[in-house]
């Protein structure tokens, strides 16, 4: 946005020199990233008055003046202007004087044999022109100064303003008008603005059916019997150091109002719109039109194109773009004003489609304050009024409900003090400071018991929307470097709780084990149970993930492709089902495929099969180390799970109390097969929570060292013939329990069936480590060896095998 100093000064009497100026917006939020002094271009250019004008002796097309220029003695300047004569007063550049429009610096130069002491400028070569006749007589420019030979030539061109180039913020777009930027610096020094006033036009309802969601309010002023003309110079300089060039009086008109207030509108000649001001509607574009915009585009519109449409089609890109066959000419005698509030998503949708970006829908798309419409719409038919001649014989509203609702928010002391803390001499925010701030930036303040409720200004509704937005406002009009910069209160450092550390510990020695942790999307292609979603990107990611084992088997495949050889990894992550109580489950899912490369060292090169029980005893022994003791069972029937493994070699998991928490198992040599994967896959999948609590329980506060017995130890192999059914691990944890407090430890040795047993039956061998604090008799290891095997006999029928 540039600002213009002098229009500025109109709106609100800034007392502060340009740089004060400068550095408080940009504290405030307005950054000034650049200040044009327009008369340094033109610095050292004088005014000069011709005494006399001769021709040169020794060229026809030139002219030898005598020019006063406020020195001692008048200059003797070659000129070569067709329309210099004497008596008139012109800018002169003298010795030394830099012109940038034209790269020249002037010298005392010798032309045909007479000296020249200077250059008498045209308007192109001080810049204020694309081209010239000649050169310039001040006379014949807008008075606006005494014609003084010496004086300064900017302030007679109206050039000794300052333009500001400010940056605006998405979140301001009341910065994108000389009203807003006159209120904020209202808000800063002090002062009161004196916006433009215009009188109030009646206005008559309009059937809310002709126009679309896309535009909330909608105002055609019709003004007749105009004369359309070029600009009068103070509206073309207006909006040339703004950095729009002058069109017509109208056209000019319209963005003065829209630079002044921040409001975007259109013209179009009324008399070119078909069926007139009756027949103007906004809708959405419908396939097969087409417009023909100012630009010079041929524009071939699509459905989400909102327009502006007669009975004819549309003649304008609602809130970007006028159509050329609706344009204002010098020919027009009758102008239909459309002033409107279109919703920004419906312009930057328009404005992408298009490839169009201009003034209007930078304006529209940051949003447009509904309640400063009809004002500028006021002041617009007003300039027209003076400046081309008409007359305002009508205008017709139409404003969706609650559009011009004020909006109201609370503002509580506590917010205040907690967000901003104290000033910099330790003193809280006082509560005339609050108003005061909020007052300047022209909001109304009802006191209440926790604080105010503030109304906020239509100006600022667009980014005033909650109370950090008020509580934010007060910190940069007080200042932000007027605060104190105290640290706030050191917090307590955080960690993990016992089921964290344990989670972690889990991770880690998994990852020591030898496996990598895998991370895969909680979506997939669904089966039972699975919950879908409601409008999913791809139909392989459409419901949520019920287990966690088409991820790792997916991710197995994927490396062995790739020529990585097998995959040890894990994943902990959360599943999803619509059947039974728990909706979402975290679990932890392992899959060891194949012999890494790493270990092929070992065996010579050659890959060896992975075996379950060493499969499932890496698993167990990470377990284990956190005091989880699973027992093994054969599988139950599980529907998803039972198709996927080896019948033969996979076992259902169950936590010391006797709860189903998981399985493990090979693969289905089918499934491998289907899935291009070598047959040793073994997959792991256990819920999580179950597992961390009964670690919580059993493994302790911390790990402790036991110290080490120094008395020997007795060593028993134990055989006992049992039914099939009966496990290795239901008897192992029998006989730990029964063997206490002597027994130290037990190993499983073998499993035998067939031979000699009977059918049905099968033997299982341990030993059995006895240990106590004194050195062990024989008679006192027979004695637990007979308990042990009394309570095999008594709960699994057990006999010992010789």
């Amino acid at each position: 946005m540039r600002v213009s100093l002098q229009w500025l000064q109109e709106l609100v009497p800034c007392p502060w020199p340009v740089a004060l100026l400068a550095e408080r917006l940009s504290i405030a939020g307005f950054e000034v990233e650049d200040v044009l002094e327009l008369d340094k271009s033109l610095a050292g250019v004088v005014v000069g008055k011709v005494l006399n004008c001769a021709p040169h002796p020794d060229a026809d097309r030139l002219n030898l003046c005598r020019v006063d220029v406020g020195g001692p003695q008048p200059l003797q300047i070659v000129c070569g202007a067709s329309n210099v004569r004497p008596h008139i007063h012109v800018p002169v550049a003298p010795v030394g004087c830099h012109l940038p429009a034209v790269d020249l610096t002037i010298q005392r130069t010798r032309l045909r044999g007479v000296d020249s002491e200077g250059m008498i400028c045209s308007l192109a070569e001080l810049g204020q022109e694309d081209n010239s006749a000649g050169i310039c007589v001040l006379e014949d420019q807008p008075p606006l100064g005494a014609l003084t030979p010496g004086a300064a030539v900017p302030p007679l061109l109206g050039l000794d303003d300052v333009v500001l180039d400010v940056a605006v913020t998405a979140n301001r777009p009341d910065g994108l008008s000389m009203l807003g930027i006159a209120r904020e610096v209202a808000a800063l020094c002090g002062k009161t603005v004196s916006p433009p006033t215009a009188p109030q036009r009646t206005a008559t309802a309009m059937d809310l059916k002709r126009f679309a969601q896309g535009c909330r309010l909608f105002s055609l002023s019709t003004i007749e019997n105009v004369t359309i003309g070029p600009s009068p110079l103070w509206l073309q300089r207006r909006l040339e150091r703004a950095g729009l060039r002058s069109i017509n009086t109208a056209v000019d008109i319209t963005n003065l109002v829209m630079l002044e207030t921040g409001q975007p509108m259109h013209a179009f000649d009324g008399e070119r719109v078909t069926g007139g001001g009756a027949a103007v509607h906004v809708r959405f574009a419908q396939p097969g039109e087409d417009l023909h915009t100012l630009d010079g585009q041929q524009l071939s519109l699509e459905m989400g194109h909102l327009v502006v449409a007669d009975a004819a089609g549309p003649v304008a890109l609602a809130g970007v773009m006028g159509g050329a066959p609706t344009q204002i000419t010098s020919r027009t005698r009758q102008i239909l004003l459309e002033v409107a509030v279109f919703d920004p998503s419906a312009v930057r949708r328009s404005a992408r489609l298009a490839g169009l970006r201009s003034e209007s829908s930078s304006r529209f798309e940051r949003g447009v304050a509904p309640q400063a419409t009809l004002p500028a719409a006021d002041r617009a038919v007003a300039l027209l009024e003076q400046l081309c001649g008409g007359t305002c014989v009508a205008r017709q509203v139409a404003c969706h409900p609650n559009v011009l609702t004020q909006r109201q928010l609370p503002l509580r002391r506590r917010a205040i003090h907690r967000l901003l803390g104290t000033m910099a001499d330790g003193a809280p925010v006082q509560d005339v400071t609050v108003e005061g701030c909020l007052r300047a930036l022209g909001c109304d303040l009802v006191p209440t018991d926790e604080g105010w409720l503030v109304t906020v200004p239509h100006s600022r509704c667009q980014d005033l929307c909650r109370e950090v937005d008020l509580v934010e406002e007060v910190a940069r009009l007080v200042g932000y470097d007027r605060f104190g910069a105290a640290l706030p209160t050191a917090l307590a450092p955080g960690g993990r709780n016992r089921q964290q550390s344990l989670l972690h510990q889990l991770r880690q020695r998994l990852i020591a084990t030898g496996l990598q942790e895998l991370c895969h999307m909680s979506l997939d292609q669904g089966g039972p149970g699975a919950l879908a979603l409601t409008n999913p990107l791809v139909s392989d990611h459409s419901h949520l993930r019920t287990v966690l084992y088409t991820g790792l088997l997916r991710a197995a495949r994927s490396n062995a492709q790739q020529g990585n050889g097998g995959l040890w990894g894990f994943e902990v992550g959360k599943v999803f089902s619509t059947v039974g109580a728990q909706r979402e489950q975290q679990r932890l899912g392992a899959v060891l495929c194949s012999q890494q490369q790493y270990s092929l060292w070992r065996d010579g090169g050659k890959a060896v099969p992975l075996d379950f029980h060493q499969a499932l005893g890496g698993v167990e022994r990470v377990l284990v180390s956190l005091g989880i003791q699973l027992q093994r069972q054969a599988m139950p029937p599980h529907e998803g799970v039972e198709p996927l493994l080896h019948p033969g070699r996979s076992v259902a998991l169950i936590l010391p109390g006797g709860a189903f928490v998981g399985w493990f198992g090979q693969v289905h040599p089918r499934v491998t097969k289907s899935w291009d994967l070598p047959e040793d896959v073994f997959l792991l999948e256990v819920e999580l929570m179950p597992l961390l609590a009964t670690a919580e329980q059993r493994h302790g506060a911390a790990p402790h060292f036991q110290s080490f017995s120094l008395m020997p130890a007795a060593e028993r192999d134990l055989a006992v013939v049992v039914r099939q059914a009966i496990g290795s691990g239901a008897l192992m944890d029998t006989i730990r329990t029964a063997g206490e407090p002597l027994l130290e430890t037990v190993h499983y040795l073998s499993r035998f069936d067939g031979g000699d047993l009977a059918p049905g039956t099968c033997s299982h061998a341990f030993r059995l480590v006895f240990r106590g604090e004194q050195t062990l008799t024989d008679d006192q290891v027979e004695a637990a060896l007979t308990a042990v095997l009394s309570v095999l006999e008594e709960r699994f029928q057990a006999q010992r095998r010789a």
